[in-house]
């Protein structure tokens, strides 16, 4: 999402222009591993599903991520200081053992960096690796 700042100083967001969404999904695959699987989530939102990765791991390719989308622009005026990036990780099985929660546990992370200061949040369980 694009940040701006409204006329009320409150910060709203803004959908990614298309031409800077196509870019962000050609540096995510460039980024991700070739085991890993890229598609679009929904709106602007991508999933990367990464068999055999512990939890640790895919924070570290989602940090690799970010870093990919913001190391320069993804369009003209689409920088780092407007972007506003969140990531969601969970992982099989300690945070769910179907497809169904699995999705929504990584949902609820994703929800929880959006709200918080840093953009990558592991799914909350009951056990790390």
């Amino acid at each position: 999402m694009l940040k701006r700042t409204g006329g009320s100083g409150i910060i709203e967001k803004d959908p990614l222009p298309v031409q800077a969404l196509q870019t962000a999904a050609m540096r995510i695959g460039l980024v991700k591993r070739p085991l890993d699987t890229l598609a679009h989530f929904y709106g602007q939102d991508f999933a990367i599903m990464m068999p055999n990765t512990k939890a640790s791991q895919a924070a570290f390719v989602a940090n690799r991520v970010l870093d990919a989308l913001t190391v320069t622009p993804l369009a003209p005026g689409i920088d780092k200081a407007n972007l506003s990036i969140a990531f969601g990780v969970s992982n099989l099985p300690s945070d769910g053992e179907d497809l169904e929660t699995l999705i929504q546990s990584a949902v609820d992370a994703h929800d929880e960096a959006k709200k918080g200061t840093f953009p990558i949040v592991l799914a909350r369980t009951s056990k790390r690796d």
